[in-house]
């Protein structure tokens, strides 16, 4: 989905994200003291209105909370993220083995 030009910047693909891929991209996108909704908007490429819906949405998993108008991510949310991490080095692990 995403690389690096010759100048290091990222370059995206123009393929459409999924849902886990949206739902990551948010996540570590969260600044360790919170992250306002508009930049957590713009960090995560999403449309605000988009971005909003996934908010509602990691809200009510309790993956995310909202205090003083930022985006915090919980203890739930870190944990997933972690292990989506896990999950996705194991497969590159894999897919690198049977090359």
């Amino acid at each position: 989905m995403e690389r690096t030009n010759k100048l290091g910047s990222f370059v995206y693909s123009r393929q459409r994200r999924n849902d886990l891929e949206i739902v990551v991209s948010i996540l570590a996108n969260i600044k360790e003291d919170g992250t306002k909704p508009t930049h957590l908007s713009n960090k995560s490429m999403l449309d605000y209105k988009v971005m909003k819906k996934y908010l509602s949405y990691l809200i009510q998993e309790e993956l995310v909370k909202q205090l003083d108008g930022k985006i915090h991510i919980t203890e739930k949310g870190r944990e997933f993220l972690e292990e989506y991490k896990r999950l996705r080095n194991l497969i590159q692990f894999s897919t690198n083995k049977t090359a």
